[in-house]
């Protein structure tokens, strides 16, 4: 699978590249995995989805909390992980006509925008010492 997005997160355009990632949060009392889906195009968090497993149902979660016709989003970019290169996202991928983008292999810096994202949240849920 390509790399479609190649680092390009400036987009012109709402729908254009979203971009997805997941991290293991403290949320309430309890830790769980947690999923967003961002809009390269103004850095909006539009998706996201928080359980206590790591899988492709927690990505499928955030895609169903994703607003508007799942139609209109034109190319999802994420890393390599199984949560996300899997039969389930290619299913919904698929069903909306919406083009894949993988990052390369083991390389954290084409889903950067995604991990400073993340490191804000962290920052804040520990001065806060919970995010909900």
């Amino acid at each position: 699978m390509a790399n479609v997005v190649n680092r390009e997160f400036n987009r012109r355009q709402d729908k254009e590249a979203i971009v997805s990632d997941l991290a293991y949060l403290r949320v309430g009392n309890k830790w769980n995995y947690t999923c967003i889906i961002m809009d390269l195009y103004n850095r909006e968090i539009i998706g996201w989805s928080c359980v206590s497993h790591k899988n492709a149902l927690l990505v499928g979660a955030a895609f169903a909390r994703l607003p508007g016709n799942l139609n209109d989003y034109k190319i999802f970019h994420s890393d390599r992980g199984s949560e996300f290169d899997n039969m389930l996202i290619d299913e919904i991928l698929k069903a909306f006509n919406i083009r894949r983008s993988l990052s390369g292999k083991g390389n954290l810096y084409d889903i950067s925008v995604v991990e400073a994202t993340f490191k804000i949240i962290k920052k804040l849920s520990i001065h806060n010492n919970s995010l909900l």
